[in-house]
């Protein structure tokens, strides 16, 4: 579904001039003509769009961050695409017409009554930055919070294959040596000693890394931060810890009111690159950079988020961005 959302009905300006009720197309076909007036009725702030004399494209209202709907008139059928629609099952192949894309079939509704069409409209919810916002924040809370504990991931996985490269025969014989050594009390074979030590040596040098990595991001809490296109608004999203982990989202108008700590730590990820950072867990869609924050890079179902990323923050300026005011 990525981006098709925004193909099919984003407002794209070279479409025709945007018209009123009483501003129809002489040529417009009267089956969406009528259709005009009943959606006008109950949206008295819709807009529309004569793309054809034989399609109409609708916003219903300022809030819809794209075409609600786009309707066509073919032959004795209204066809209704609606932004909300996802069906479970494609139109039957006696429904299909021509001029229905593959892509816009989960989109797509064909009735011919007139009072069906209009219902088809009424019952779409439109595509609000609040619910962009929403969707964006349930796909970016979890590997937000995993990208705060990706070091100690990293150890315990590390821990877990000290001796990795060493076939499972190798490791058992070597487990027996060490065991007979110390049993026999003499000097475990050369060979064994040698290849265990380069292992543990390996360890030694990933752990402490890992370790200084562990360390950057002990007491950090994460903040999340999202810009939406065409919104002049930086929306931000944490957990209050002081009111039993409760979600609070607030927003600014302008990202240069939130603390210095947010503003540095966001200026180092932009300057390092989200190619320059570490996948968090299996995803490639987000990257971390350790006790920095992550950024998420192509993972949305709408096409409408202009940045999605978390900075990992102190408790101190987290009391901070608290008392900023939104809502």
């Amino acid at each position: 579904m990525r981006n098709i959302i925004e193909k099919t009905f984003g407002c794209d300006v070279s479409l025709n001039r945007e018209m009123e009720v009483d501003n129809y197309s002489p040529r417009m076909a009267k089956e969406l003509v009528a259709l005009q007036k009943r959606v006008k009725k109950t949206h008295p702030l819709a807009k529309f769009r004569h793309t054809a004399d034989d399609a109409l494209a609708i916003q219903l209202s300022p809030q819809s961050m794209c075409f609600d709907a786009k309707v066509s008139w073919d032959t004795d059928a209204y066809i209704v695409m609606t932004v909300s629609t996802r069906r479970e099952r494609e139109l039957p192949y006696t429904e299909h017409r021509g001029n229905i894309a593959y892509s816009d079939r989960r989109f797509t509704s064909i009735t011919k009554t007139l009072a069906r069409a209009t219902k088809l409209i009424k019952d779409t919810k439109s595509v609000t930055g609040e619910r962009v916002l929403e969707k964006v924040m349930q796909g970016t809370i979890d590997p937000y919070g995993r990208g705060l504990k990706q070091a100690q991931e990293k150890l315990d996985e590390l821990q877990s294959r000290v001796f990795g490269s060493m076939r499972g025969y190798q490791r058992e014989q070597a487990l027996l040596e060490y065991s007979l050594a110390a049993v026999e009390q003499r000097p475990v074979r050369a060979d064994i000693r040698h290849e265990v030590e380069d292992c543990t040596n390996k360890y030694l040098e990933a752990k402490k890394d890992l370790g200084d990595s562990i360390a950057a991001c002990d007491g950090l809490q994460t903040l999340s931060i999202y810009k939406l296109k065409n919104i002049d608004k930086v929306f931000f999203h944490y957990r209050d810890t002081t009111a039993g982990e409760m979600q609070r989202v607030k927003h600014v108008d302008d990202v240069n009111k939130l603390p210095q700590e947010v503003l540095a730590k966001l200026s180092v990820l932009q300057a390092t690159g989200i190619d320059a950072m570490d996948n968090v867990g299996y995803s490639y869609e987000t990257r971390v950079l350790t006790s920095i924050g992550c950024v998420t890079k192509d993972a949305y179902d709408y096409d409408f988020v202009e940045d999605a990323m978390c900075v990992y923050i102190s408790p101190e300026t987290m009391a901070e961005v608290e008392t900023l005011v939104g809502y």
